[in-house]
């Protein structure tokens, strides 16, 4: 049977009001937040009882949500917290909850987290304690796009696979994706510490899951996102919400990266950032090229045939990214084969990371949220 806390954000709490015998060490507490995942909350709900060890507690924790979320919740022996006079999204959430619940929790004790649109596999929390058990103080998901969304939906797909595959190359971590996490409550405790205000999140990161990633390298804390801890989660549908939140992500993790600055933790992502912006050089040279090519020697200058080596070059790249795409499927390796989606695809994310380059560049504000552009 559901339970429903309402947390007034105005308010101001007496925490001996919240007292209660602490739980035995070892639990392990799941957080849901969620915000408009109509009729997909209950798929998450269903993998995360439905794993090999099972959490002991699950928050949902609904936020500027409809009512029909939580009725959805109360099907399931969750705990439903909700939100009062929140303006920190995502991030203001989350640590609400926490700041009712670190007090309480032994350090031993597990927090995971997973977006109420996305589906754990059912031994996600008994893999993520598995590596926690090797000396990892933070877990991360490898996450894979769900069915749907078109062929744009194939695409991102493809471009998830490829990401995967660049975690588990070695044992590291980019981004402790909000899709799915296993966090242990001492980890906890130190980053809010770390922090002047107190709390785990900073609110006023754009992508909040990203920074809390640097944070907690910055601890000196290893990070990792293994291949067994993996979750299918949502594509965007519409080129409009794909550019919104990629250009979200992009915007978000420039800002992150400033804001830590040249550092152990952060001068190899600083340098894959570079090399990215670099990268897009490489089009408009090839254009140029054949341009140049076309105007000294005509066709003949712009056939394949006749530059076997460059040929043979392209011919690699796209082998290899084909074969990186494979976890999503002969669909998404055929597209990738075709060279020409990929390429299309690649320039859209072009554009968005020359935007977000600009709004980082000049620090313009922006607004964002579910359903906003940027």
């Amino acid at each position: 049977m559901a339970t429903l806390t309402c947390y007034d954000l105005e308010a101001t709490y007496d925490l001996e009001a919240f007292a209660a015998p602490p739980p035995r060490p070892g639990r392990v507490i799941a957080l849901i937040p969620v915000h408009n995942e109509h009729g997909q909350l209950s798929f998450t709900l269903e993998a995360v009882f439905g794993q090999t060890r099972p959490p002991d507690e699950v928050y949902v924790l609904t936020d500027n949500a409809e009512d029909t979320l939580a009725a959805e919740a109360a099907w399931f022996p969750v705990s439903i917290t909700s939100t009062v006079g929140n303006r920190d999204k995502k991030a203001g959430n989350l640590n609400r909850c926490l700041a009712m619940l670190l007090p309480w929790l032994e350090p031993e004790d597990v927090i995971v987290g997973f977006d109420a649109d996305s589906v754990p596999s059912a031994d996600f929390i008994e893999n993520a304690l598995a590596w926690i058990g090797r000396g990892y103080g933070a877990v991360g998901a490898t996450f894979h796009g769900r069915a749907g969304g078109g062929f744009l939906g194939l695409l991102q797909r493809a471009e998830f696979a490829r990401f995967a595959r660049h975690q588990h190359r070695k044992a590291h971590c980019d981004v402790l994706s909000g899709t799915g996490w296993a966090v242990p409550v001492s980890v906890m405790r130190q980053v809010a510490a770390s922090r002047p205000e107190g709390q785990v999140y900073d609110v006023a990161a754009i992508v909040e899951d990203y920074e809390l990633t640097l944070r907690i390298k910055s601890l000196g804390i290893a990070t990792v996102s293994p291949s067994d801890c993996l979750v299918q989660t949502d594509v965007m549908e519409t080129a409009s919400d794909w550019m919104t939140q990629r250009l979200r992500w992009q915007y978000g993790t420039l800002i992150a990266l400033s804001h830590y600055g040249w550092n152990r933790v952060t001068q190899w992502q600083i340098l894959r950032q570079v090399l990215t912006y670099l990268a897009m050089l490489a089009t408009p040279l090839v254009i140029v090229y054949l341009g140049w090519s076309f105007e000294l020697f005509g066709w003949r200058g712009i056939d394949p045939a006749n530059a076997p080596y460059y040929f043979a070059g392209i011919a690699g790249v796209v082998g290899e990214q084909a074969y990186q795409a494979r976890r999503a499927g002969w669909p998404a390796v055929l597209s990738t084969l075709l060279v020409v989606p990929d390429f299309l695809y690649s320039l859209a994310r072009q554009y968005i990371y020359l935007r977000a380059a600009y709004r980082a560049a000049t620090r313009k504000d922006i607004v964002w949220g579910a359903g906003t552009s940027l």
